[in-house]
């Protein structure tokens, strides 16, 4: 289950930054939406040593953030055909990790 969800984390990282990079317009220079990216997903950055470890407690923070990704992404649902499928995606990812989270956190409640 923990080699899953580092590999959804990962993707989600990939897919985010990915995405933003084709929602960006053309003549925006990469140091802008690196900038923006950063900002944007930052508190993904900032999360992902505990949730690369798996501990509960941060963990459980983690997954209130996703909720809040999870909205975000929900709204963006509407865009236009090309950038749809990475809002599919992410929102996927998004419901991957927060479901994976919650098996890890209640594995480790048990384990204790």
């Amino acid at each position: 289950m923990l080699i899953f969800h580092r590999t959804l984390l990962l993707l989600l990282l990939i897919a985010a930054f990915g995405g933003l990079a084709l929602q960006a317009p053309t003549e925006t220079p990469i140091l802008v939406t690196a900038l923006m990216g950063a900002i944007i997903y930052g508190p993904l950055l900032i999360f992902l040593r505990p949730a690369w470890r798996a501990d509960p407690r941060q963990l459980l923070w983690f997954c209130i953030l996703l909720m809040f990704y999870f909205c975000g992404y929900s709204l963006q649902i509407m865009t236009s055909a090309p950038l749809i499928y990475w809002v599919i995606a992410r929102l996927l990812l998004v419901i991957g990790l927060f479901t994976t989270s919650s098996f890890l956190i209640r594995q480790t409640k048990k384990t204790a």
